[in-house]
């Protein structure tokens, strides 16, 4: 443990610290490392906590603050300096107001998680205001859409993935062997798959019969050594070239997992049920991003009150 006051501080101000210390009001604070340790010390956290393609993009966002700040002591960042770096990322860097959001949450958190390990004594980008984040247009795919998408696909392997994701709602990463998903994760007796979610919260998806046929077909046939081996990137890159080749409006692969869950919905499924599988932890998410009710089903819904009280 070193001093945890700050540079500059005068002896009184060190010797009452540590008189609060030694009577229990404050607690001595683990060392004051510099940005670029601290984010060393943060990312062998994450490794057990999070999918590597979630440590790379939040390390790009670490790696952007230090090029902003220079490689100062993890104390003296303020409020000022964090209210600074997010105008300077939305100005001079060009960025979305819903990217620099999702920068200012994943700092809250990473100075959320230095408060809790006794790194800081408060959060410094608390008193920062987040950039507003309009809502976003969600999209899902119709039936014909997804005839469209999936006729442009020219690779079997494409195919059964992307087949995979709309016929389990699975999230980007989640059938990757970076998750891990692997052989071992598919149970072919209860025709089950285990997906590792977020925060490594694993799930137990239930598989209907196009989707055992691609599980079964994949291992026992073409004895493939994971059940879909790809880059993310390249994959990505060749997703957007199917949807471009449709003339489908869509964006990440996450619009394959929204059809998914609104196309159960519509079908029947209980709300209830559709959260679970899906891996929400909090149902309201489940009825804000992911079911588009459109007029013409709330024109049924009216419909069954016909004379009902004629």
């Amino acid at each position: 443990m070193i001093n945890p006051i700050i540079n500059g501080s005068s002896n009184s101000q060190i010797e009452v610290k540590k008189m609060r210390i030694q009577a229990g009001l404050e607690t001595s604070l683990e060392p004051n490392l510099t940005l670029t340790e601290m984010v060393k010390e943060y990312k062998k956290y994450m490794a057990n906590q999070k999918d590597p393609e979630t440590i790379r993009r939040e390390t790009s966002i670490y790696n952007a603050l230090e090029v902003f700040l220079g490689n100062i002591k993890i104390r003296a960042i303020n409020k000022v300096q964090l209210t600074h770096y997010l105008e300077y990322r939305q100005v001079e860097c060009d960025i979305s107001s819903a990217t620099a959001a999702t920068e200012h949450r994943t700092l809250k958190a990473f100075f959320n998680t230095l408060v809790r390990y006794n790194y800081l004594q408060e959060n410094p980008i608390l008193a920062v205001q987040a950039p507003r984040n309009l809502p976003k247009e969600i999209i899902i795919l119709t039936d014909d859409e997804v005839k469209e998408f999936l006729s442009k696909v020219d690779s079997s392997d494409y195919r059964d993935l992307f087949l995979m994701y709309l016929h389990t709602g699975a999230r980007r990463g989640e059938l990757l062997p970076s998750r891990p998903f692997t052989w071992d994760n598919v149970d072919f007796k209860r025709r089950e798959i285990t997906l590792i979610g977020k925060k490594r919260v694993p799930r137990i998806v239930p598989l209907d019969d196009v989707a055992i046929e691609i599980l079964h077909r994949r291992k026992f046939q073409e004895h493939k050594e994971f059940p879909f081996n790809f880059n993310y990137d390249y994959l990505y890159k060749k997703y957007l070239r199917y949807l471009k080749a449709a003339k489908v409006k869509a964006t990440g692969l996450h619009t394959l997992r929204r059809t998914y869950g609104s196309r159960l919905v519509e079908s029947g499924v209980d709300i209830l049920d559709v959260s679970k599988m899906m891996g929400h932890q909090d149902i309201k998410v489940t009825i804000d991003h992911y079911i588009k009710i459109n007029n013409e089903k709330l024109h049924r819904a009216a419909s069954k009150l016909n004379g009902v009280w004629t």
